[in-house]
Protein backbone atom coordinates (compact mmCIF):
# COMPACT_ATOMS: atom_id res chain seq x y z
CA UNK A 1 0.00 0.00 0.00
CA UNK A 2 1.12 3.52 -0.71
CA UNK A 3 2.01 5.69 2.29
CA UNK A 4 -0.27 8.49 3.36
CA UNK A 5 0.68 11.94 2.01
CA UNK A 6 3.22 13.67 4.28
CA UNK A 7 1.85 16.29 6.67
CA UNK A 8 2.38 19.99 5.77
CA UNK A 9 5.15 20.33 8.36
CA UNK A 10 7.10 17.38 6.93
CA UNK A 11 10.68 17.90 5.74
CA UNK A 12 10.41 15.11 3.15
CA UNK A 13 13.22 15.19 0.63
CA UNK A 14 12.47 13.52 -2.70
CA UNK A 15 15.68 14.28 -4.61
CA UNK A 16 18.98 14.03 -2.81
CA UNK A 17 22.50 12.72 -3.33
CA UNK A 18 23.64 9.61 -1.54
CA UNK A 19 26.66 11.31 0.01
CA UNK A 20 24.29 13.62 1.89
CA UNK A 21 22.14 10.70 3.13
CA UNK A 22 24.44 7.76 3.98
CA UNK A 23 21.81 5.68 5.84
CA UNK A 24 18.28 4.47 5.19
CA UNK A 25 17.75 3.08 8.71
CA UNK A 26 16.81 -0.51 7.91
CA UNK A 27 18.06 -3.63 9.72
CA UNK A 28 18.40 -7.09 8.18
CA UNK A 29 16.94 -8.90 11.21
CA UNK A 30 13.77 -6.82 11.19
CA UNK A 31 10.62 -7.73 9.31
CA UNK A 32 9.51 -5.99 6.14
CA UNK A 33 6.83 -4.05 8.03
CA UNK A 34 9.40 -2.86 10.60
CA UNK A 35 11.87 -1.77 7.94
CA UNK A 36 9.13 -0.17 5.87
CA UNK A 37 8.06 1.90 8.88
CA UNK A 38 11.67 2.84 9.68
CA UNK A 39 12.54 3.98 6.17
CA UNK A 40 9.23 5.83 5.78
CA UNK A 41 9.82 7.72 9.03
CA UNK A 42 13.40 8.59 8.02
CA UNK A 43 12.23 10.00 4.68
CA UNK A 44 9.35 11.95 6.19
CA UNK A 45 11.50 13.69 8.78
CA UNK A 46 14.34 14.46 6.35
CA UNK A 47 17.01 12.09 7.70
CA UNK A 48 17.31 10.56 4.25
CA UNK A 49 15.88 11.19 0.79
CA UNK A 50 13.44 9.14 -1.23
CA UNK A 51 15.84 9.02 -4.18
CA UNK A 52 18.68 7.80 -1.97
CA UNK A 53 16.53 5.01 -0.56
CA UNK A 54 15.53 4.02 -4.11
CA UNK A 55 19.17 3.88 -5.17
CA UNK A 56 20.12 1.76 -2.15
CA UNK A 57 17.40 -0.83 -2.83
CA UNK A 58 17.39 -0.84 -6.65
CA UNK A 59 17.69 -4.28 -8.29
CA UNK A 60 21.13 -4.91 -9.73
CA UNK A 61 22.94 -1.85 -8.37
CA UNK A 62 21.46 -1.20 -4.92
CA UNK A 63 24.18 -1.45 -2.28
CA UNK A 64 21.75 -2.70 0.39
CA UNK A 65 21.70 -6.04 -1.44
CA UNK A 66 25.45 -6.48 -1.04
CA UNK A 67 25.44 -5.17 2.55
CA UNK A 68 22.79 -7.75 3.44
CA UNK A 69 24.65 -10.41 1.40
CA UNK A 70 21.52 -11.33 -0.55
CA UNK A 71 23.50 -13.11 -3.28
CA UNK A 72 26.35 -14.44 -1.15
CA UNK A 73 24.06 -16.09 1.39
CA UNK A 74 21.59 -17.23 -1.25
CA UNK A 75 18.86 -15.96 1.05
CA UNK A 76 15.62 -15.56 -0.96
CA UNK A 77 13.59 -14.14 1.94
CA UNK A 78 16.09 -11.30 2.47
CA UNK A 79 16.31 -10.54 -1.25
CA UNK A 80 12.51 -10.60 -1.43
CA UNK A 81 12.30 -8.08 1.41
CA UNK A 82 14.62 -5.69 -0.43
CA UNK A 83 12.48 -6.12 -3.55
CA UNK A 84 9.35 -5.25 -1.53
CA UNK A 85 11.05 -2.19 -0.03
CA UNK A 86 12.03 -1.04 -3.52
CA UNK A 87 8.49 -1.56 -4.86
CA UNK A 88 7.11 0.41 -1.91
CA UNK A 89 9.50 3.30 -2.60
CA UNK A 90 8.77 3.24 -6.34
CA UNK A 91 5.03 3.50 -5.66
CA UNK A 92 5.66 6.36 -3.26
CA UNK A 93 7.69 8.37 -5.74
CA UNK A 94 5.20 7.72 -8.54
CA UNK A 95 2.48 9.16 -6.31
CA UNK A 96 4.57 12.31 -5.85
CA UNK A 97 5.95 12.53 -9.41
CA UNK A 98 3.27 11.32 -11.86
CA UNK A 99 4.89 10.03 -15.02
CA UNK A 100 8.20 9.23 -13.32
CA UNK A 101 9.82 6.13 -14.85
CA UNK A 102 11.98 4.06 -12.46
CA UNK A 103 13.69 2.41 -15.44
CA UNK A 104 14.64 5.63 -17.22
CA UNK A 105 18.35 6.31 -17.49
CA UNK A 106 19.51 9.28 -15.43
CA UNK A 107 20.32 12.44 -17.34
CA UNK A 108 23.98 12.85 -18.13
CA UNK A 109 25.82 15.26 -15.86
CA UNK A 110 26.77 18.51 -17.58
CA UNK A 111 30.39 18.67 -18.67
CA UNK A 112 32.56 20.33 -16.10
CA UNK A 113 33.71 23.74 -17.25
CA UNK A 114 37.47 23.78 -17.81
CA UNK A 115 39.33 26.32 -15.72
CA UNK A 116 42.43 27.46 -17.58
CA UNK A 117 45.38 27.91 -15.24
CA UNK A 118 48.32 29.27 -17.26
CA UNK A 119 51.59 30.15 -15.55
CA UNK A 120 52.29 33.79 -14.76
CA UNK A 121 55.48 35.82 -15.07
CA UNK A 122 55.33 39.22 -13.40
CA UNK A 123 57.01 41.67 -11.08
CA UNK A 124 55.84 41.09 -7.51
CA UNK A 125 53.20 43.65 -6.56
CA UNK A 126 54.04 43.50 -2.85
CA UNK A 127 56.69 41.96 -0.62
CA UNK A 128 54.31 39.53 1.08
CA UNK A 129 54.79 36.39 -1.03
CA UNK A 130 57.43 33.74 -0.39
CA UNK A 131 59.35 31.57 -2.84
CA UNK A 132 58.21 27.95 -2.84
CA UNK A 133 61.70 26.79 -3.78
CA UNK A 134 64.04 28.68 -1.43
CA UNK A 135 61.52 29.84 1.17
CA UNK A 136 62.71 33.46 1.09
CA UNK A 137 60.47 36.50 0.75
CA UNK A 138 59.97 37.87 -2.75
CA UNK A 139 60.63 41.61 -2.75
CA UNK A 140 58.19 44.02 -4.37
CA UNK A 141 59.21 44.52 -7.99
CA UNK A 142 61.22 41.27 -8.10
CA UNK A 143 60.45 38.95 -11.02
CA UNK A 144 58.38 35.94 -9.94
CA UNK A 145 56.60 32.96 -11.54
CA UNK A 146 53.11 31.89 -10.45
CA UNK A 147 51.72 28.39 -10.82
CA UNK A 148 48.35 26.93 -9.77
CA UNK A 149 48.42 24.95 -6.53
CA UNK A 150 45.77 23.18 -4.44
CA UNK A 151 46.05 24.39 -0.86
CA UNK A 152 43.46 23.57 1.82
CA UNK A 153 40.91 22.41 -0.72
CA UNK A 154 41.04 25.39 -3.08
CA UNK A 155 43.12 26.55 -6.02
CA UNK A 156 45.53 29.38 -5.40
CA UNK A 157 48.71 30.76 -6.97
CA UNK A 158 52.05 29.57 -5.63
CA UNK A 159 54.96 31.94 -6.29
CA UNK A 160 58.61 31.22 -7.04
CA UNK A 161 61.48 33.60 -7.65
CA UNK A 162 62.37 33.64 -11.34
CA UNK A 163 65.99 32.76 -10.54
CA UNK A 164 64.91 29.77 -8.42
CA UNK A 165 62.38 28.71 -11.03
CA UNK A 166 65.18 27.96 -13.49
CA UNK A 167 65.95 24.88 -11.45
CA UNK A 168 62.30 23.84 -11.11
CA UNK A 169 61.24 23.65 -14.76
CA UNK A 170 62.24 21.48 -17.69
CA UNK A 171 61.08 20.45 -21.15
CA UNK A 172 60.75 16.78 -22.06
CA UNK A 173 59.02 14.41 -24.45
CA UNK A 174 55.94 13.08 -22.65
CA UNK A 175 56.80 9.64 -21.19
CA UNK A 176 53.14 8.66 -20.69
CA UNK A 177 49.54 9.56 -21.58
CA UNK A 178 48.49 10.61 -18.08
CA UNK A 179 49.08 14.36 -18.28
CA UNK A 180 47.03 17.28 -19.59
CA UNK A 181 47.99 20.88 -20.23
CA UNK A 182 46.85 23.01 -17.28
CA UNK A 183 46.41 26.00 -19.55
CA UNK A 184 44.44 24.45 -22.44
CA UNK A 185 43.10 21.19 -21.02
CA UNK A 186 44.48 19.29 -24.02
CA UNK A 187 45.89 15.81 -23.57
CA UNK A 188 49.67 15.49 -23.82
CA UNK A 189 50.45 12.44 -26.00
CA UNK A 190 53.13 9.93 -25.04
CA UNK A 191 56.30 9.98 -27.21
CA UNK A 192 54.78 12.66 -29.47
CA UNK A 193 54.25 15.88 -27.53
CA UNK A 194 56.78 18.05 -25.80
CA UNK A 195 55.66 19.14 -22.37
CA UNK A 196 56.89 21.77 -19.98
CA UNK A 197 57.12 20.34 -16.47
CA UNK A 198 57.06 23.01 -13.76
CA UNK A 199 57.29 22.31 -10.05
CA UNK A 200 55.16 24.20 -7.55
CA UNK A 201 57.10 22.74 -4.63
CA UNK A 202 60.23 20.62 -4.23
CA UNK A 203 61.51 19.04 -7.45
CA UNK A 204 61.81 15.76 -5.56
CA UNK A 205 58.03 15.66 -5.04
CA UNK A 206 56.23 14.34 -8.17
CA UNK A 207 52.89 15.58 -6.78
CA UNK A 208 54.07 19.19 -6.99
CA UNK A 209 54.54 19.26 -10.75
CA UNK A 210 52.30 21.02 -13.28
CA UNK A 211 52.33 20.19 -17.00
CA UNK A 212 51.91 22.51 -19.97
CA UNK A 213 52.08 22.35 -23.75
CA UNK A 214 54.85 24.69 -24.97
CA UNK A 215 52.82 25.80 -28.01
CA UNK A 216 50.05 27.14 -25.80
CA UNK A 217 52.03 28.96 -23.15
CA UNK A 218 54.55 30.41 -25.61
CA UNK A 219 51.78 32.46 -27.22
CA UNK A 220 50.34 33.75 -23.93
CA UNK A 221 50.98 37.43 -23.28
CA UNK A 222 51.40 36.73 -19.56
CA UNK A 223 53.83 33.85 -19.88
CA UNK A 224 57.14 34.95 -21.22
CA UNK A 225 58.82 32.50 -18.86
CA UNK A 226 59.19 29.62 -21.35
CA UNK A 227 62.76 30.73 -21.99
CA UNK A 228 63.53 29.87 -18.36
CA UNK A 229 63.14 26.21 -19.26
CA UNK A 230 65.69 26.26 -22.08
CA UNK A 231 68.57 25.23 -19.82
CA UNK A 232 66.60 22.33 -18.37
CA UNK A 233 65.79 20.22 -21.43
CA UNK A 234 66.04 16.47 -20.96
CA UNK A 235 68.20 14.47 -23.31
CA UNK A 236 65.08 13.12 -25.02
CA UNK A 237 63.83 16.61 -25.76
CA UNK A 238 67.25 17.83 -26.86
CA UNK A 239 67.54 15.15 -29.56
CA UNK A 240 64.05 15.64 -30.96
Amino acid sequence: ARPAPPPPTSSLVVEGKGSAHPKIFVVKKQTFEENKAAIEAAILDGRTSLDHALAKTKPGSGTLRSVWSCHKDNDPPTAAQVDKLYDFLVAWKMSLRPGWDPNAKPAASPAKEFNSMPPILEAAKTGRSSCKQCGEKIDAGELRVGLPAFIRGSVTTAWTKAECFKGAVMVEIAPDNRSKCKASGEKIVKNEDLRVVAYVGPVSDPKSKVNYKPAFIATSSRTGWLRLASSRRTSAASTS
